[in-house]
């Protein structure tokens, strides 16, 4: 089943408990805190894990008491077909930096939270939405492939949930976010294009920005022009 409900303008910081009644029930959230939610996608820059970095065991001792920032994480699967009303799936669901599960979060995604909680005090709720060795293709709209010219499809396409097909992550792992309001996206990848279209990239990178902002904007009150960080290759 799904269903949508909007909140009004609440202050950064705030934690509510939230009711909601449903048929023979009530569906209670509690200690929901409100900030600003980045989405971070990607391919292995953005993958890679917390745990891994060189000073790991400093940096998961301290990210314990960056209380008000919360994660969580989307499992790595694909989709043929774009449907409005799938559902997205997570590793697990909300959690504090004193979790177990903070050391598989990406350490991108999880440090720039940091910096920027250390800078503007405002709570931050992060998705990780990302998966290795992927190319652009597979993370954009049937739009931006025909308007950039990047149908072409790769090999063993005709597997259904072979995760580096055209439009298959977006349809799975980035469409059904569309209806939360997002501050902004972070994202790094590229090195997977260096032979497959990497001439189109340009094109292919600058409208998948576009389409995301769009479809997100359209369907959420995500800011038409929210923030897209990204981390650029050297040549």
């Amino acid at each position: 089943q799904i269903w949508q409900t909007e909140v009004g303008p609440i202050e950064g910081g705030a934690i509510c408990n939230i009711s909601i009644p449903i048929p023979n029930n009530v569906l209670d959230l509690n200690n929901v805190l409100f900030g600003d939610v980045w989405l971070c996608g990607g391919q292995s820059n953005m993958v890679f894990q917390l745990n891994r970095v060189f000073n790991a065991t400093q940096e998961l001792k301290d990210a314990r008491k960056y209380t008000d920032i919360r994660f969580t994480r989307i499992k790595r699967e694909s989709a043929e077909s774009l449907d409005d009303d799938m559902d997205i799936s997570m590793v697990h669901d909300w959690k504090q930096p004193s979790s177990f599960y903070l050391g598989q979060m990406s350490a991108v995604c999880f440090l720039y939270a940091k910096y920027i909680y250390d800078h503007i005090g405002v709570p931050i709720g992060l998705i990780d939405s990302c998966i290795g060795g992927t190319r652009i293709e597979s993370w954009s709209t049937q739009n931006v492939l025909e308007s950039c010219g990047a149908e072409r499809e790769q090999l063993n396409c005709e597997a259904p949930d072979y995760i580096y097909c055209n439009k298959r992550l977006y349809n799975k792992m980035i469409n059904p976010l569309k209806r939360n309001t997002f501050k902004g996206f972070l994202w790094s990848q590229g090195e997977s294009n260096t032979a497959w279209h990497a001439d189109k990239y340009t094109c292919t990178f600058s409208s998948m920005i576009d389409a995301w902002r769009s479809e997100f904007s359209s369907n959420s009150n995500t800011n038409r022009l929210a923030p897209f960080g990204f981390v650029q290759l050297s040549t």
